[in-house]
């Protein structure tokens, strides 16, 4: 017992075992637990401004492309992205927008004639939400983050 104690101060003499220490507590101090992975943050993003949550099971385009910019303010709508299936269905606006008072957004099917299901909401609660049936035009809205909820019935 007292050898294995020497071979222990020993050890922890030497400058290697006191680095691998260290790097060992401070990746300790960063990992997550597993389980909370991107749905707790996308959610946590959601809470705190404006996002997008797209219902898959009723989308049936092959995706959706979506415009957002500030309400109010021309100048700064552009196109964001577009979904597809297979991505995350719930996604927190740029920082730049997701603390707006105002937004504009647009949203419009990528192939003609499917429909889409999407809604736009604001720290956790949908706010408008988008019901796209076969039209090839696309819908666009101007919101502010009041006390509004709209239906969003996705299964």
């Amino acid at each position: 017992m007292l050898e294995l104690i020497f071979s222990l101060s020993n050890l922890v003499r030497r400058p290697q075992f006191l680095c691998s220490l260290l790097a060992m507590l401070v990746l300790l101090t960063i990992v997550q637990p597993v389980g909370s992975g991107a749905t707790q943050q996308v959610s946590c993003a959601a809470e705190q401004g404006w996002f997008v949550r797209v219902c898959d099971p009723k989308t049936k385009a092959e995706g959706i492309d979506i415009w957002i910019g500030v309400g109010g303010n021309e100048s700064t709508h552009h196109f964001w992205k577009r979904w597809h299936h297979g991505d995350p269905t719930e996604f927190p606006f740029p920082i730049d927008l997701v603390r707006a008072k105002e937004v504009w957004f647009k949203a419009q099917t990528a192939t003609d004639g499917e429909d889409v299901y999407l809604g736009f909401g604001f720290n956790g609660r949908i706010i408008k939400h988008i019901d796209m049936d076969d039209i090839n035009k696309p819908e666009e809205y101007e919101q502010s983050r009041g006390d509004d909820t709209d239906e969003f019935d996705c299964p």
